[in-house]
């Protein structure tokens, strides 16, 4: 048995070193990666590792196929997989995984190798793993291991090993085409297609994810598509694989929120002394290929990308304010950095106004969040003449609600402000001394808004 793992990548030097690290840790015998269009030191880091693994690690400049896939239209990733097999049915592989450089084989006890996981399902012609996506932290460290993920989301795609033979017709993303093909699942349970949606299995059975939906399979694949909000924002300027999109942001990201479509809250541990001794071997894998500085640089790089994508923002706040992008979605770009980017983010809701004149008080309910920051929204009531009347109370209240409305909202976005209003004998008198204005405030958005007094009172 001879198990190959191929990748293509764009700018992936600061992950290129963990992706191979981790899958030559789990018994991967030999990794190629293709490069494309890249600006980032991935080369420098890649000759650095094949020369220290020669004959276990390779990868080849892939620009002439790139761009000859987009002068015809062609999908990149697929031309690039089907020529990968070709050229591993000639050189000896019994196996082929095609993985991206955000997604990793794991097994659930970070111990057991890939060998024991096929050996298991020898006569599978392919191992279909199940996808699990990490889930988006607003706290989250940069550049974590996949050992440090810990709570995923579970979805129905797949990521599929396939035996090397000429049986095998047509090469795709998530599964292939195989002639008599006996298809499988990572536990040795039988992969049929029997729903419209599967896309020739490129998802799992509706009946089959709703069975075990909330259990974390045995061996499965990780997809870093979050990671922390930095590097899930410079992710999207990295672009499609297939080369051919024209939009500044990739565009089949929907945002720093949880996936609609995935089961979130599953957990994953791992032995705890392994996790120890593989992350410690990390250090020791990036001094011996002498990548350590090289990946510094890479981080460097993607850090500049965060900032360059920071700047196609201010040149259009729009796209974070009242033309919104999906992908931006849960995104808190003002608590990312120093200088704020003014916009129209502000999301809200005046939902009540009652004046109590025996107390002379004027009492606000409603919601309001910025998408831009996690910043509380100050809430202030000024008179026709620009007075600011006095806050006697603020009660932050929990809005569910809003979160089901607005996947990107605070839970506790609700509020019930209370203002002192003098020299008001009744709400006639209070309605004459109109209009009022509420301004709610962060430190990137404002938005002024008359009450509607007619409305409510």
């Amino acid at each position: 048995m001879k198990i190959k793992l191929a990748a293509i990548a764009k700018n992936e030097g600061a992950y290129i070193p963990q992706w191979i690290y981790h899958h030559l840790h789990f018994g991967f015998d030999f990794i190629e990666i293709w490069i494309n269009n890249t600006t980032d030191n991935s080369v420098q880091i890649l000759e650095n590792i094949k020369h220290n693994h020669a004959g276990v690690v390779d990868f080849f400049i892939a620009d002439e196929l790139f761009n000859e896939c987009l002068k015809n239209n062609y999908s990149f990733q697929i031309r690039a997989y089907r020529k990968i097999f070709e050229e591993s049915k000639n050189n000896g592989f019994t196996h082929i995984i095609f993985l991206d450089i955000d997604e990793y084989w794991m097994p659930k006890n970070f111990i057991t190798k890939i060998y024991s996981c096929v050996k298991d399902i020898k006569d599978a012609d392919a191992i279909s793993f199940k996808w699990y996506f990490d889930e988006p932290e607003s706290h989250a460290r940069e550049f974590r291991l996949p050992s440090n993920f810990h709570r995923l989301q579970k979805n129905r795609h797949v990521k599929t090993l396939i035996k090397i033979s000429g049986r095998v017709k047509s090469i795709g993303i998530h599964n292939h085409v195989i002639s008599d093909g006996l298809y499988s699942f990572g536990d040795g349970t039988i992969f049929e297609e029997v729903d419209a949606d599967q896309q020739g299995r490129s998802a799992v059975p509706r009946n089959l994810f709703d069975l075990d939906r909330l259990k974390l399979d045995d061996y499965f694949i990780l997809h870093t598509i979050y990671r922390s909000q930095k590097e899930y924002v410079a992710s999207l300027l990295r672009g499609r694989p297939n080369g051919n999109h024209k939009e500044p942001f990739k565009s089949n990201r929907y945002g720093y929120i949880a996936d609609k479509d995935s089961i979130s809250g599953i957990e994953f541990n791992g032995d705890v002394s392994e996790i120890y001794k593989y992350e410690s071997n990390f250090t020791k894998f990036c001094e011996a290929n002498g990548i350590s500085s090289l990946l510094l640089i890479a981080r460097k790089f993607l850090q500049l990308t965060f900032e360059k994508a920071v700047g196609i923002l201010r040149l259009s706040p729009d796209l974070i304010g009242s033309n919104f992008l999906p992908q931006m979605l849960g995104v808190r770009m003002n608590n990312l950095i120093k200088n704020k980017i003014i916009s129209n983010g502000l999301i809200y809701s005046i939902d009540d106004v009652k004046f109590e004149s025996s107390k002379n008080i004027l009492i606000v309910t409603g919601w309001a969040f910025d998408r831009n920051s996690s910043d509380k929204v100050v809430v202030v009531l000024n008179d026709k003449f620009g007075t600011t009347l006095k806050l006697l109370n603020f009660f932050e209240i929990d809005r569910p609600d809003v979160v089901r409305a607005h996947p990107d909202a605070i839970v506790s976005s609700g509020f019930s402000a209370q203002f002192s209003i003098d020299n008001v004998n009744d709400t006639i008198d209070f309605c004459a001394g109109g209009p009022y204005f509420i301004c709610l405030c962060t430190t990137g958005s404002i938005k002024k808004i008359s009450l509607d007094l007619e409305r409510f009172l």
